[in-house]
């Protein structure tokens, strides 16, 4: 069931997952946790789930929530790489490597240590395939925030968010053209 999702934040961790439930009157709760020391630790801040339409705020106990919008991060595969889904569910024949995206695993790669030859598997720019400033992330990002802001699918949401170069009809393009050619030949 898909849910539609909120985040409040500032919730004490002395409230427990059913309690936020509850309250909130949620069908689905999940607090996000953050590691720390390499351990994973509750946080303040709690994702709520409505099967209809989520609030605009939530009263836990006497305290008063506003909500708002859960964006989730884009999915990425650790074994090819690429976003949508994850390794457990990857079908991609060979596994591809983070650092220069070649057809082997990271433990076996040779440019490990040689910062000229990183290469993301993405975008083909000079970082990580994990790097969060990635071209191809920010564009699944934005994707997906126009995905739950619309209520559009993921591909309506795709097609609708391309590059204005990729939108601009034949017409237009040549119309600009059209206008610079003129502006050229009268400063003749």
């Amino acid at each position: 069931m898909k849910f539609n999702k909120v985040v409040i934040s500032g919730v004490s961790d002395q409230w427990t997952d059913e309690d936020v439930k509850d309250g909130a009157d949620a069908d689905y709760v999940r607090r996000i946790r953050r590691r720390v020391d390499g351990e994973l630790r509750p946080t303040a801040t709690v994702i709520l789930g409505y099967a209809d339409d989520s609030p605009e705020s939530v009263k836990l106990g006497y305290r008063l929530f506003r909500t708002r919008t859960y964006f989730a991060d884009p999915l990425q595969c650790h074994r090819c790489l690429r976003f949508g889904h994850v390794q457990a569910k990857c079908r991609a024949a060979t596994a591809r490597c983070p650092r220069c995206a070649g057809n082997h695993e990271f433990d076996v790669c040779t440019a490990r240590e040689d910062s000229t030859r990183i290469k993301c598997a993405n975008c083909g720019g000079q970082h990580s395939a994990k790097f969060r400033g990635c071209s191809g992330y920010q564009t699944v990002k934005a994707v997906l925030r126009t995905s739950t802001t619309t209520g559009k699918s993921y591909a309506e949401a795709a097609k609708s968010s391309k590059p204005w170069r990729q939108r601009q009809t034949p017409s237009r393009y040549r119309r600009r053209n059209m206008h610079l050619l003129l502006l050229r030949t009268s400063q003749q």
